[in-house]
């Protein structure tokens, strides 16, 4: 069982359940956060907490016990691509 505070920046995964109390569940699901959703890790605060996650191209910040809520089924690494830019010389 892979929970969203156990990724590492670059990885994703997609929510299999939500394990919270049910005042934190409600938050996390107005968030947008809810069973199906891809969620991909971005960075960790310099002392661990919080996390931030992309989710529907939004960044999020949560923290860690509630990461720790998130079930997840694990998709591995972002690949990012590096955007070509076409400069014009002379003017």
């Amino acid at each position: 069982m892979k929970t969203v505070n156990d990724l590492s920046p670059g990885d994703r995964g997609v929510i299999e359940t939500i394990m919270a109390p049910p005042g934190i569940r409600r938050r996390i699901m107005d968030m947008g956060i809810i069973k199906g959703i891809e969620v991909e890790m971005v960075k960790s605060a310099p002392l661990g907490d919080p996390i931030e996650i992309k989710v529907h191209n939004t960044s999020i910040a949560l923290r860690r016990n509630e990461a720790c809520t998130l079930i997840i089924e694990c998709h591995g690494k972002t690949h990012h691509r590096r955007k070509r830019h076409r400069h014009r010389s002379g003017r």
